[in-house]
């Protein structure tokens, strides 16, 4: 799907101007999932565009020529994914979507029933009520939480690498499951 994605933002790219979109986000992804950045990289080396900013703003971004809504698969099938590949299914970033309190919840039935169970209280700059607003999800639904998901790159406008845990006391941790025992 992000490959079909790829070629219609290359295609919408090359209706612009800009010839041989495609092969350069795919050797920006050098193997890795193409996605937008991948694009933007190409842009910003070709000398298109100055950065990443420029080219999320000026093509890349909501509603700009390579604006390509993604293809999303069925939530159940993807939780099966992760799990049987042996990875933990997490919901990332709950609240940049903006859904209801309602529609939220509703999102965490669906996901506990595929098998899903982390959600992501911390991912960037929330603030400590919509902390705790998660934090209070991850209770109510026996979910465990993650952390830092945001941390896409280096760069100015980007968080922080690493994250304190003493926030998360009393809560049970994914990361848990992958640290050496005690």
């Amino acid at each position: 799907a992000r490959r079909e994605r790829g070629v219609m933002i290359a295609s919408r790219l090359a209706s612009r101007g800009f010839a041989g979109a495609l092969q350069g986000a795919l050797e920006h992804a050098a193997g890795s999932q193409l996605g937008r950045p991948h694009f933007a990289a190409w842009m910003v080396q070709q000398g298109h565009v100055k950065d990443h900013n420029q080219a999320f703003d000026q093509y890349l971004g909501q509603g700009r020529t390579g604006d390509v809504k993604a293809f999303w698969p069925d939530l159940a099938e993807v939780v099966r994914w992760i799990t049987v590949a042996g990875g933990a299914a997490v919901i990332a970033h709950p609240l940049k979507y903006r859904y209801t309190a309602m529609k939220l919840r509703r999102l965490i039935v669906d996901f506990v029933a595929a098998g899903g169970g982390v959600i992501e209280v911390l991912s960037g700059y929330q603030t400590l009520d919509q902390v705790a607003q998660l934090k209070r999800l991850a209770r109510d639904f026996d979910l465990e939480v993650s952390a830092g998901s945001d941390f896409h790159r280096d760069a100015p406008y980007s968080a922080p690498l690493g994250v304190e845990s003493a926030p998360f006391e009393g809560l049970r941790c994914v990361w848990e499951r992958w640290a050496a025992p005690r």
